[in-house]
């Protein structure tokens, strides 16, 4: 569990809806992209900030507010509606340290739930977008984002549809290289993704 959220923090802005958000967001973050991580200060705080609502709706808060089952659901169905996914992954080194890692919680948290009948919309949207899986895999070449990324993709390839994607694609060949980088703390998360890459295989009958 990721640390909760303080929504006091926000109390003092009127309510926002997870559509408002949402298009809040990713108006930010195209803005980010354009104007670059130096000029992009205010972006960078409203992408922080709605990021920060994403992970009171998902996770609750300090105060004892817990999300219910349907909320969480109904989120990340609004979530698949956009392309918050993709801006988010794609433009993933922009971000500041800690929004980073409230954008890893929050990516990982769309791409597990699942609705009543197994199904999981934020993985599916991964599945129709395989340049996500392709980013993230490549984000082990950059030190400064290589564990967000790496977190990130195997929260999708836990799915048994994008690990086997993965598996009869060129990425997974490339994990050996991977674990052969100098950067001890990068080769040990590549080689964590990678294990969980095989044990999808072996529990699929080996695809």
């Amino acid at each position: 569990m990721p640390p909760l959220f303080d929504i006091r923090k926000l109390v003092k802005e009127r309510p926002k809806t997870v559509p408002e958000v949402l298009a809040k967001a990713i108006a930010a973050l195209q803005a980010l992209e354009s104007l670059g991580r130096e000029k992009g200060e205010k972006e960078q705080q409203t992408i922080h900030k709605c990021l920060g609502y994403l992970k009171f709706w998902l996770f609750g808060d300090e105060q004892g507010h817990e999300p219910t089952k349907d909320n969480v659901v109904s989120l990340a169905y609004e979530v698949v509606k956009t392309d918050f996914q993709l801006y988010l992954i794609k433009n993933i080194a922009l971000l500041e340290f800690e929004t980073r890692k409230d954008a890893a919680q929050v990516f990982g948290a769309i791409v597990r739930i699942k609705d009543q009948d197994d199904k999981c919309p934020g993985a599916i949207y991964v599945q129709q977008h395989p340049e996500i899986l392709n980013m993230l895999f490549e984000g082990y070449d950059d030190p400064s984002i290589a564990l967000n990324c790496g977190s990130m993709y195997r929260d999708c390839i836990r799915d048994e549809t994008i690990a086997r994607m993965e598996l009869n694609g060129p990425n997974f060949m490339e994990f050996f290289q991977r674990v052969e980088v100098a950067n001890f703390e990068i080769a040990s998360d590549a080689f964590s993704s990678f294990k969980v890459s095989s044990r999808q295989w072996l529990q699929g009958g080996g695809y």
